[in-house]
């Protein structure tokens, strides 16, 4: 059903009306992500987004592009982060997933997820382990 080295990806835009959103919905309204002119004081000079904003976009992959979702499902068991350089209003971003274990025994896989922004810098990098199971 898989391979080792098999990749899954899509791009993103990551608009201020999502960070905006994602403060609302998680309660995170640190200024460093929702106010410009608390931000300009800071070395990022801009509003960046929340570290777990680019979390979710994994998530999204993970959940919803590596199976066909009408005959499958995804758990999620596990996520290491590095964040290596924040994202910002308007970054372009490539969201990418390779299988590195497979076990069908379990129908376990691992995966090294990463996303980059659009000068094809790393934003988010890490490991990933979900479950795929068959709907019943």
């Amino acid at each position: 059903m898989f391979t080792i080295g098999q990749t899954f990806s899509y791009d993103e835009l990551v608009r201020d009306e999502i960070i905006h959103e994602f403060a609302r919905l998680s309660g995170d309204y640190n200024r460093l992500h929702t106010d410009q002119e608390y931000a300009s004081r800071t070395i990022f000079k801009q509003p960046i987004a929340h570290g777990m904003l680019s979390a979710s976009y994994l998530s999204a992959l993970l959940g919803t592009k590596i199976v066909d979702t009408s005959t499958h499902y995804v758990v999620y068991l596990e996520q290491s982060l590095k964040f290596v350089r924040p994202l910002k209003v308007n970054d372009e971003i490539h969201i990418r997933a390779v299988i590195t274990e497979w076990e069908p025994d379990t129908s376990t896989l691992r995966l090294q997820t990463t996303i980059s922004n659009q000068y094809d810098k790393k934003v988010v990098e890490g490991d990933a382990v979900i479950k795929v199971l068959p709907l019943v």
